[in-house]
């Protein structure tokens, strides 16, 4: 009876601890994000290991994040969405700069960033860059960037 009861109170503990709502983890400062990608459409030279930058919204309501917008589309055709911002630099002015082999450089610290893998992991270890998340809508080949 005794070894019944430790297992539920041991049962009862677990699950309310692993019900803990997990953390957004921001490398840079918070800034709202809502942008939409139609590959089908406006977007359509976004290919497959192609990125897009943007630093300011193209309708009423679109936000770029901190420092603005990197997208990049990998080979499998997923769409991955990074700010603009250095996260060893924290400031809205210096930007990382992509390159066609899938990664970008800050121009102030010197850090390469690798965005083709999907992560934004920094060669040198450290902060990767703040990833956003990307949404698929009713409508093939939209893409809806937010803020979790």
């Amino acid at each position: 009876m005794n070894r019944i009861k430790f297992i539920l109170i041991i049962s009862l503990l677990l699950s309310l601890f692993s019900c803990v709502k997990e953390e957004e983890i921001y490398t840079i400062p918070y800034a709202y994000v809502n942008f939409k990608i139609n590959i089908n459409g406006l977007d359509s030279d976004l290919t497959h290991f192609s990125y897009k930058t943007f630093t300011e919204g193209r309708t009423i309501g679109e936000s770029t994040g901190f420092a603005g917008l990197l997208i990049f589309r990998d080979s499998n055709g997923d769409i991955f969405a990074f700010d603009l911002c250095c996260p060893h630099e924290c400031s809205k002015d210096v930007r990382i700069v992509p390159s066609d082999n899938g990664e970008a450089a800050c121009p102030a610290c010197k850090r390469r960033y690798i965005f083709w893998t999907g992560t934004g992991h920094c060669d040198q270890g450290g902060s990767p860059l703040q990833k956003y998340a990307v949404y698929g809508s009713t409508n093939p080949g939209v893409y809806h960037i937010r803020n979790r």
